[in-house]
């Protein structure tokens, strides 16, 4: 037998006859064994061999280092329902924790951790430098419940659904810290490597599942490709990008970018000016405090300005705009929308096809130019208020002015089926449009109606 001590990190032992295959290894009291002949007693000792301790092993078929190998008839390291601190061998282990918060540390080598529900709220030291990946096994857990959260630059895992079981990744997000090599298994499906969710250290994505992903106080680059996931920004200016699926995404305060793809998405600003690109699919928006920027694109979306001064756009597909508090600027765009500008001095124009328009309070200006197709007016206003209708490209004399009812009718006439119908303005002060204004003239209009309403209009130029 022969005894090898050796303080160095890295030690260099061959063994030109010996099979790795037949090789066996025992570790006792910081005293490696090897041995590497099945029918011999021969055998060398490495004492001092600690954690963190990598011998280098070269054998007749091949070359390996000791983290990645196992030690014979070696099993779990399993902990108690303690709080605990569990250490791994150069070796690769499996280390279970059990109940309790538990610190583990795998050392150098491959190492698999195992976890279950209840387990508690464990750490784990990883020292693997090797391109293979150490393995979290989350027995029982579903990818698709699966919740990331960057502190500071520790990563947290939740995997179960409860609030209390987590497993925090120390320092993986040190930028030149190759030890985080990480391979997540689930009961549904395996994430071979983390590295891809995570660009340059500080954004966070996922590649598929229904994910949690969760941002920090600083300015992030949150990602979520081609399935269902919920997005929390928290604080900082952050961008946030979802793929195809039902996404949720929560852009917290700040001035935040939010892209959301294909899918019935639900986008919520909160605080800050937000720009927000609603993409393929029946999106909800809601923008909260802030100057926020809404485009709706395709499909049927609902954005909601709330408080600011919002520009909201809806793009193709029938929309439901809704400026909220504020001055806000709505802009329908193809198919029959609906725009509400709610309080403030607002702007509405519908543009393609047939839409309805309602500025509520405030004073109001509702803008029509090409062919818009025929739009309906419900101002709802208060009869202080100041509203405006302006034809950007049309003249007085090409649009005429008649009652269908109580509702005033504006028909261009030479566009064919161009109309702007005023609800109740007959008998209703608040639909009360003040001014209209033209390429050529800016006019006031008054309607007298004389026993049950003879269609009588007089047009008065300002």
């Amino acid at each position: 037998m022969d005894v090898i001590k050796d303080k160095g990190v890295i030690k260099n032992i061959t063994f030109p006859d010996a099979i790795s295959s037949q090789v066996r290894y025992y570790l006792s009291n910081n005293i490696l064994t090897i041995k590497p002949y099945p029918d011999s007693s021969d055998q060398i000792e490495i004492q001092d061999f600690s954690s963190y301790t990598i011998l280098s092993l070269t054998y007749q078929d091949k070359k390996i280092n000791t983290n990645q190998v196992s030690l014979t008839d070696s099993g779990k390291i399993i902990g108690t329902e303690n709080n605990e601190i569990i250490n791994g061998t150069p070796f690769m282990d499996s280390l279970v924790g059990l109940q309790g918060n538990d610190i583990l540390r795998g050392g150098y080598g491959k190492d698999t951790y195992i976890f279950n529900k209840g387990d508690g709220q464990d750490t784990v030291f990883d020292g693997n430098i090797l391109e293979e990946s150490s393995v979290l096994h989350f027995q029982g857990g579903k990818a698709k419940n699966v919740k990331f959260e960057r502190v500071s630059n520790d990563l947290v895992i939740s995997a179960f659904d409860n609030e209390t079981d987590q497993v925090m990744i120390d320092a993986y997000f040190n930028a030149l810290d190759e030890a985080q090599s990480l391979e997540l298994v689930f009961d549904d499906k395996a994430i071979s490597e983390l590295a891809p969710y995570f660009i340059d250290n500080k954004s966070i994505t996922n590649i598929s599942g229904s994910f949690y992903i969760y941002g920090t106080a600083v300015n992030d680059t949150l990602h979520s490709d081609n399935e269902d996931a919920r997005i929390f920004a928290k604080a900082g200016n952050d961008i946030l990008v979802s793929g195809n699926g039902h996404d949720e995404l929560y852009a917290g305060s700040g001035d935040d970018m939010v892209t959301a793809g294909a899918g019935d998405d639900f986008v919520y600003g909160e605080t800050g000016s937000d720009h927000v690109y609603a993409g393929i699919g029946n999106d909800n928006v809601y923008l909260d405090e802030g100057d926020d920027i809404a485009y709706g694109n395709e499909d049927n979306d609902e954005i909601y300005g709330q408080t600011g001064k919002d520009s909201l756009y809806g793009g193709a597909g029938e929309d439901m705009l809704d400026g909220g508090i504020g001055d806000d600027e709505l802009y329908g765009g193809t198919s029959h929308d609906n725009l509400f500008g709610a309080e403030g001095n607002d702007i509405l124009n519908g543009e393609a096809d047939d839409d309805y328009l309602s500025g509520n309070l405030g004073h109001d200006t509702y803008i029509f130019s090409g062919v818009f197709g025929y739009d309906v007016i419900a101002d709802f206003g208060n009869i202080a208020d100041k509203d405006i209708l302006l034809f950007k490209d049309l003249k007085l004399d090409e649009v005429s002015f008649s009652l269908n009812g109580t509702n005033l009718l504006l028909t261009d006439m030479t566009r064919e089926g161009n109309y702007v119908e005023i609800v109740d303005y007959v008998t209703n002060q608040e639909n009360y449009i003040e001014q209209f204004t033209f390429i050529d003239y800016q006019v006031a209009i008054l309607v007298d109606y004389k026993n049950s309403f003879d269609n009588q209009i007089n047009i008065n130029l300002i």
